[in-house]
């Protein structure tokens, strides 16, 4: 039986992306998680949610200017972090 190392990470960033979390960057934030098999979080004023549910990252009402952590714990936690970093910092456009 082989073991798979699983990693647990947190990153807290500031809201960077002109929208912040809402319609469009949701989106792309939750097509990016779905991606990894790690589990993601998304915490923002004390409330966490599931970073693959567009409708629970968008009722954290994250602006400009927020402070989120990211959560991921998985066999690729350090890669989904480093994804979804950037769309945080708005670093990744859509469209």
């Amino acid at each position: 039986m082989e073991l798979v190392a699983s990693m647990s990470i947190e990153r807290t960033l500031e809201v960077s992306n002109e929208q912040g979390l809402h319609v469009r960057p949701a989106r792309q934030f939750v097509e990016i998680a779905s991606k990894f098999t790690a589990d993601i979080t998304v915490a923002k004023d004390g409330r966490q949610v599931d970073g693959k549910s567009i409708i629970a990252i968008m009722t954290l009402g994250a602006h400009n200017g927020s402070i989120v952590t990211i959560a991921a714990d998985g066999p690729d936690a350090q890669d989904a972090l480093d994804a979804l970093t950037k769309v945080i910092t708005g670093e990744s456009e859509t469209e």
